[in-house]
């Protein structure tokens, strides 16, 4: 008997092993019938077992193979985890990286109140994330982070959208909130050089308004604070306590830098000194001209252009103005800008005239010089580049030094009447920023005086159009510019001119308005003596018509 039990035995053994190997491999057979299934031989069916359904050997699912590739490969993907940073100077040298785009933040982009308080957050997250960087993260304060990042995304939509914070670089904001609220979970070397390059981003948005080499100082900075942070996150990872280079292989690689810098400067062609482009970091929007309306009552300060400018300029009425800031404006150089031009001056009122009114050209967004042409006049000193950036909305006049090379709105279009005045298709919307590069004339009073022979008179005698200016008037200018050739010594004519009005007349705002039936222009020379700027340009400007100066 026991003799026959052993090759029993031996079978159940076999099948139980091969039933092994199907829980592995397919679907699990019940003992019983294993050893039928396992003496009809491998792909082959019992004859006993015939007839019956779902009984003979079953084949593996192919998507069980397939998961277990996709498994694999995403092992093979996944990133190997980034290890702890213990390095203290590595950490300082991320946290000074910040510093440094906080401050150029500040400087270039004009922001005084986010980047201290965001560098102040920051410095007690690092001291926070240093101390606990063993230590894992608790559920609650990873909500909390969590939560404040919400609020800073929020924050830059509605600022951005809306401009309710004033949407002063609502960008850069973004950027240092979220720098200073993760800095509180920099545990490992991965998360400081994603702060790193978030500090890199706000280098780049200060660059935006910065348009001198002195920013070259902060680039060299930062880029100091990266190169320290590699040294000593790697330092410490080879065992060093402390914070000690070589000196010989850093000075020989400062000096070979040093050579190949100067070499490579040396052989590619550099750049033009103009800059080739502006840039704007306002989201652009889709705005497009529609049909122009003609003012029912064109005497009325009423706006009927969709950029929402007036047509004219009343010199019997003006507005309060306020201590509220409107814009922004950084700027390369000083320069005389421009934004509305009236021709024409009728019964106290500025306007354009007719053939003028109806001549523009519509340009896209961008606008260079291949589509303006050749705007700059006479001798030019060079290009300079504007950024404006809008705090309150105000209508769409397009605001920039003259002549202008080449501008950059956020808008499907924009317009350039014939004075060279450029308008967006609607009202500067809070927290709109446009770019413009401009030539820089050359105003000096030797170039001026040369240009004076130059200027012809125009054909239809617009620019000597003295307007309804009264006799006495024209009479004050003639002792004003007694001895002057209008054509010869014009520049001559009107410095003595001007320097006439400043010394007989005072400049104030509170002027009142001129009596009814009184023109302004005459009100300001012979009964009030004195006015603000649109007075003092009127008076310069009719009385130099009227003696033949345009």
């Amino acid at each position: 008997m026991a003799g026959a039990l052993a090759p029993a035995a031996g079978r159940r053994v076999g099948g139980a092993a091969r039933d092994g190997r199907d829980r592995l491999h397919g679907p699990t057979r019940r003992p019983g019938r294993a050893g039928a299934e396992a003496a009809a031989g491998p792909g082959r069916r019992c004859p006993c077992l015939a007839g019956r359904v779902g009984t003979g050997p079953r084949r593996r699912p192919l998507h069980a193979g397939r998961s277990r590739l996709a498994a694999a490969g995403m092992r093979r993907l996944r990133l190997p985890a980034s290890p702890v940073e213990d390095s203290g100077h590595a950490r300082a040298f991320a946290l000074a990286a910040f510093g440094v785009a906080c401050l150029a933040i500040a400087l270039y982009g004009q922001s005084y109140l986010v980047p201290p308080v965001a560098f102040a957050v920051a410095v007690a997250g690092h001291r926070f994330s240093y101390a606990w960087r063993r230590r894992k993260r608790s559920r609650l304060m990873q909500a909390a982070l969590a939560g404040l990042m919400f609020l800073a995304l929020a924050y830059f939509v509605f600022d951005s959208v809306l401009g309710i914070f004033g949407a002063n670089l609502p960008q850069a904001n973004l950027v240092m909130l979220l720098v200073a609220v993760t800095s509180f979970d920099l545990t490992t070397r991965r998360n400081l050089y994603s702060s790193l390059w978030m500090t890199l981003a706000l280098v780049y948005l200060a660059a935006v308004f910065a348009w001198d080499l002195q920013f070259g100082v902060f680039v060299v900075l930062w880029v100091a604070c990266l190169l320290g942070f590699w040294a000593a996150s790697n330092l410490r990872r080879l065992g060093s306590p402390g914070f000690e280079l070589p000196r010989r292989p850093v000075a020989l690689a400062l000096a070979a830098g040093l050579v190949v810098g100067g070499g490579l400067f040396w052989l590619l062609p550099q750049p033009s000194a103009s800059p080739s482009g502006p840039l704007v970091i306002s989201l652009p929007s889709n705005l497009q001209f529609g049909g122009l309306e003609q003012p029912a009552v064109p005497l009325v300060q009423f706006a009927t252009d969709p950029s929402g400018k007036s047509d004219n300029v009343d010199l019997r009425f003006r507005g309060r103005l306020g201590d509220q800031i409107v814009m922004y404006v950084r700027t390369g150089a000083p320069a005389y800008w421009r934004g509305l031009t009236f021709d024409r001056y009728r019964n106290g009122s500025w306007v354009v005239s007719q053939p003028a009114a109806f001549r523009f050209r519509t340009f896209h967004a961008y606008v260079d010089s291949h589509e303006l042409g050749s705007t700059a006049v006479g001798p030019q000193l060079g290009d300079f580049v504007q950024t404006v950036r809008i705090v309150r909305s105000i209508p769409g006049v397009i605001y920039a030094a003259a002549p202008v090379e080449s501008l950059y709105y956020p808008a499907a279009e924009v317009r350039e009447d014939q004075f060279g005045d450029f308008y967006a298709p609607a009202p500067h919307k809070a927290g709109t920023t446009y770019s413009v590069v401009s030539h820089l004339p050359d105003y000096r009073p030797a170039s001026l005086r040369v240009l004076t022979p130059e200027l012809p008179d125009p054909v239809d005698g617009t620019y000597k159009d003295a307007g309804n200016l009264s006799l006495r008037a024209r009479q004050l200018a003639r002792s004003y510019l007694d001895g002057f050739d209008p054509l010869s010594g014009r520049y001559d004519a009107v410095i003595a001119l001007a320097k006439h009005l400043q010394a007989d007349y005072r400049y104030t705002l509170a002027t009142p308005p001129a009596p009814a039936g009184v023109d302004p222009v005459d009100y300001f020379l012979f009964d009030a003596k004195y006015g603000y700027c649109e007075m003092f340009a009127t008076a310069a400007a009719l009385m130099l018509r009227s003696q033949g100066i345009p």
